[in-house]
């Protein structure tokens, strides 16, 4: 627990805090995170770090989660930048025995292990973004008020990491009614990936669009942008955020009577409904790589598969199309992948 201390102090002082008091396990100090919303942090500070724990919070922006999240934060990189971050500046000695906290990362947040907590923010940090872009309604053909709703919003100058700037949708992910993070999307091609993500954003423990109150149906999509574009007529849609779905994410998915699953018409979308199985060429064998999210909801409600003859995703079908092809779901165990595509030849609503 000492060393734990002695290593948090360390980092708290590499980025300029200073601690007030010191209360149970947690430091107190200055709020760091750079959304502002504070006053007087010298005579109050709100923010705290647990070196138990590994986290941090402010009471002041309502900012909050692990200790990697803080630090990108603090630096505006991603998780992975913030531990390269460390592990330079482990090398060059600027703080003190920081591999030491890198091993017990490893050991804290290993699988099995408890992990670090799901970040949360105030929604007045998405005050700046609060804009509706022409890509989204005229391009996407995405309602205002759903745009509204969802608080989609625009930045022209979004931080990517390493000091640059990229003109960007953002799209905010709440979950249990918290804002955890958010995605976005480039605009035009200005060489940064096209997605990108808020610091450690919780994409494999929460679900978009989830009301934790809802129980009749969920039709799950892979993409938030799928979900914008068809919640207008489909409002008990949801998002995966890829096709790779986790455990938890099943959970979740499986207090619902009914899940009805879109995926994506492509070999990532198929396999994510029904595993990856490999055949042995000499004994003809099957063997299971991975279940499928229909093998693994099975056991705990109804389940359901849309069957889509159109190449590409929920976006490009007209919202008629897409309501009528949810209507006519088949059930998973009849369920099976379309041996040819045909492009959607109607009018693209999204």
């Amino acid at each position: 627990m000492a060393q734990r201390e002695a290593l948090c102090r360390n980092l708290l002082d590499e980025f300029g805090a200073k601690i007030t008091r010191h209360y149970k396990d947690e430091l107190v100090h200055g709020c760091l995170l750079p959304w502002g919303n504070h006053t007087d942090q010298g005579k109050n500070p709100s923010a705290s770090l647990n070196y138990d724990k590994l986290t941090y919070k402010c009471l002041g922006c309502q900012g909050g989660g692990g200790l990697l999240w803080f630090i990108a934060a603090c630096r505006g990189t991603t998780g992975d930048e913030a531990r390269a971050w460390l592990a330079k500046e482990t090398g060059q000695g600027q703080v003190q025995e920081l591999s030491a906290l890198l091993a017990y990362f490893d050991a804290v947040y290993a699988p099995k292990a408890r992990r670090p907590p799901i970040s949360t923010y105030a929604e007045r940090v998405l005050d700046p973004w609060l804009l509706i872009h022409p890509y989204m309604t005229e391009v996407r053909g995405i309602p205002e008020e759903t745009l509204i709703r969802f608080k989609v919003g625009y930045d022209e100058h979004h931080p990517v990491g390493d000091g640059k700037t990229s003109e960007r949708i953002v799209i905010p992910v709440f979950f249990n009614g918290k804002l955890v993070g958010w995605q976005t999307r480039r605009l035009g091609d200005d060489g940064t990936p096209k997605y990108l993500s808020s610091a450690e954003f919780p994409k494999d423990r929460t679900l978009y669009n989830h009301d934790p109150r809802a129980r009749r149906r969920l039709v799950v999509v892979e993409s938030a942008l799928s979900v914008l574009s068809k919640f207008h007529v489909i409002p008990d849609v949801g998002a995966t955020f890829g096709a790779t779905v986790t455990d938890d994410q099943i959970k979740l998915m499986a207090k619902y009577d009914e899940v009805i699953i879109w995926p994506d018409n492509d070999d990532a979308g198929w396999n994510s409904v029904v595993g990856l199985v490999t055949v042995n060429p000499k004994s003809g064998k099957k063997a299971v790589v991975s279940e499928g999210v229909g093998q693994r909801l099975i056991p705990f409600t109804k389940v359901k598969v849309v069957q889509s003859p159109f190449a590409g995703d929920p976006c490009d079908v007209d919202d008629d199309t897409a309501a009528n092809l949810v209507d006519q779901a088949v059930p998973f165990s009849i369920w099976s992948p379309p041996t040819t595509l045909r492009q959607f030849e109607g009018v693209k609503i999204a």
